[in-house]
């Protein structure tokens, strides 16, 4: 039941969002952002409505890229406090470190652990790489 308020609301704000998206860059790929909020009382309480007012969607333009374009990249160490969420506070966090990325970079990819070597993920993007034919994720 609050699975589906929660889609109905995402739903709603992604199709003004493409719209207004689509009618300002013709063309161009997307990246989309889903932020809830919480409303201050019990989620299971909320109805659509109360989502509606709880839950942003922010599309963005993704850069155009050649097919063998390197990306510049920097690491940061920085560990978010619950990894498996999105929450407003990483991403006021997220904007902070932004702020701090070398003109030249376009991307931290953020480490921890307790010798602070461990890679977990990008700023706006997962990680991966190969080596010795492997991919590491």
């Amino acid at each position: 039941e609050i699975s589906k308020r929660v889609e109905n609301a995402f739903i709603r704000n992604l199709k003004v969002g493409m719209k207004d998206f689509s009618e300002t860059f013709k063309d161009g790929n997307m990246r989309i952002y889903m932020v809830i909020e919480n409303p201050g009382n019990s989620f299971t309480q909320c109805t659509e409505d109360d989502f509606m007012d709880y839950c942003w969607v922010y599309v963005q333009c993704l850069p155009e890229r050649g097919a063998n374009e390197i990306i510049l990249t920097d690491v940061r160490v920085y560990e978010r406090e619950n990894p498996e969420v999105k929450s407003i506070e990483w991403v006021k966090a997220k904007k902070t470190l932004e702020s701090e990325l070398p003109k030249e970079k376009e991307e931290f990819i953020l480490a921890g652990g307790s010798k602070k070597n461990e890679l977990y993920e990008g700023l706006s993007s997962n990680f991966f790489l190969f080596k010795n034919d492997k991919l590491y994720v």
